[in-house]
Order: structure tokens, then sequence, then C-alpha cells
């Protein structure tokens, strides 16, 4: 099991210890308070990443201070945007896109130019978001930007889901190509990072629904709520008992009510009822309008 109380416990001391020494503002706290953040989010913790964020930026604000932003700025966006704050969302989104510079690239900017894409995929605005996702690829690769898998299957995340809504939307044609197109883009995720293992295989098993392969489906999803359990992820496995409910009831399987009794428990535990990604996925009661 992941250990978020330990994160979390040296995130305060990290505090405790640059409020005696006078050290806020400093990069190494900086990254201290990045990594707490990214514990939230990976723990699918969505009120407390939102609260955290929110008070480092309160702190950043007050010295100034543009790297200790952005991070923040660009989560508590796309957090808002998961909780359907989508007002809220898209302008943390555009602040911590206005206060990173665009030259040169660095890890921090791919971060935040990800997460505000979704700004994209939450409003149905796939042409756009591609566009932006293929700029981004472009300037990616002219810098030389060394990034981690992280970075590389975050894009490829992105990516899957704008061309799941490409694929829900578009003519038949052009549905079987972006489906392939999304076949092939999760296989380059292969081996997933563990923070977004499970995302990964949602993903996989919604593109196995729609092509009419329920049976696959529902072992992608039982291996991805073991994965989210694994890591206590609230939010993911919320969305994982959606989506098996989902498939149980096509499937006329017992366990679908009880499958989404929990999943709406858990999203609602993390303002997120009514989050995008189920209709996106697939995962609302009238999945891809059938």
């Amino acid at each position: 099991m992941a250990n978020w109380a330990g994160i979390r416990d040296a995130a305060a001391e990290g505090k405790a210890l640059a409020r005696r020494a006078g050290l806020f503002g400093e990069q190494n706290l900086k990254l201290l308070e990045n990594i707490h953040l990214a514990g939230e989010i990976v723990r699918g913790d969505l009120p407390g990443l939102i609260r955290q964020s929110e008070e480092y930026l309160r702190g950043a604000r007050v010295r100034g201070n543009v790297y200790g932003l952005a991070w923040p700025l660009s989560l508590l966006g796309y957090g808002r945007l998961l909780q359907g704050h989508v007002l809220e969302g898209r302008a943390a989104l555009e602040e911590a896109l206005e206060l990173t510079p665009v030259e040169p690239l660095t890890v921090v900017r791919v971060h935040v130019e990800l997460l505000s894409i979704m700004s994209f995929v939450e409003g149905g605005r796939v042409d756009e978001g591609l566009a932006h996702l293929e700029d981004l690829r472009s300037r990616w690769e002219v810098s030389g930007l060394v990034a981690t898998s992280l970075e590389n299957g975050m894009y490829r995340l992105v990516e899957a889901r704008l061309l799941l809504l490409q694929a829900q939307r578009g003519s038949a044609t052009a549905s079987a190509g972006s489906w392939c197109c999304l076949s092939r883009g999760l296989q380059r995720i292969l081996p997933a990072p563990v923070g977004i293992r499970d995302e990964m295989l949602r993903l996989e098993a919604a593109a196995a629904f729609h092509n009419g392969h329920p049976w696959q489906a529902l072992k992608k999803l039982n291996r991805g709520l073991y994965l989210a359990e694994k890591r206590s992820n609230r939010f993911g496995l919320g969305l994982l008992y959606r989506a098996r409910s989902s498939v149980r009831r096509h499937l006329q399987l017992p366990g679908a009510g009880m499958d989404r009794g929990r999943g709406e428990r858990l999203l609602e535990s993390c303002g997120a009822s009514g989050c995008f990604l189920l209709d996106i996925e697939g995962w609302s009661d009238d999945p891809w309008g059938a």
C-alpha cells in the first residue's frame, strides 16, 4: 500500500522547518510541495488536492513566486474540472498557462499544457484539443527535452481521451480510424507508470466495450480496480465501479447495482458525482447514445 500518510507528514514537517528557518520560496521546498500535490492526485483525493493547492497558491502569491504558482494552479484547475466547476477550472488553467514560460520548454510547462488540454476534452472540442496536442509534441521534439515515463504517459492519456471522443462523434469511417489510433496510442503507454495504470486500463476497457468485446472490458476493469485499490485511489475507484456497473448490466451479470452504488458514493465523496469522464468514456446512463 502507498504511504500517503508519510507523504503528508513529510510535507507538513518540511513546511514547519521552512517556517522556522525562513526558507519559504526555496526550490527544494517547492519540490516538496509539488510531490505532496502529486500524492493527493495519485490517491484520487480531489478535495484534498484542491485544499492543498489553494494553500500553496496563497503562499506563492504573497511571495510573488511564479514557479510556485504554476504547478498548484494547473492541478487546482484540473481538479475543479473533474468536479464539474468548469469556469473555475478553466480560469485556473488559463492563469497557469499565462504564468509558465513557453520557451525554453520545461517539464513544468509540459504538465501545465497537458492538464490545460483537458478543458478541450471537457468541452468536446476535439479538433482544437488534438491541434494543441500536436503543437506541443512538435515543440517537445525540437526542444530535445528529456521527460519521464509519467510525462509520456500523460500525453498518451490525453490523446486517448480526445480520440475516444472523436470516435464517438464521428462518422463510421472516421470512428474506425479513431479507434485504431486509440488502440495504438494505448499500446505506446505500456508499461504505464504506476500513477496512471488504472486509468489506462479503464480507457482500454472503454475501447473494448465500444468495439463489442464486453468480456475483455470486464477483465481490464477488474484489473484496474485491483490497482486503484492498492493505491487507495478514491476517484479512480469511483469511475472504475461505475464502468464495471455498465459492463455488468450489459452482460446481465449480478452486481451491477452494487457497483453503481459504490461508484456513486466514492465520486460523491470526491465532489465529482457528475464527472464529465463518465460521458467521455461511455459509463453514463446512456453510453454512446445506445
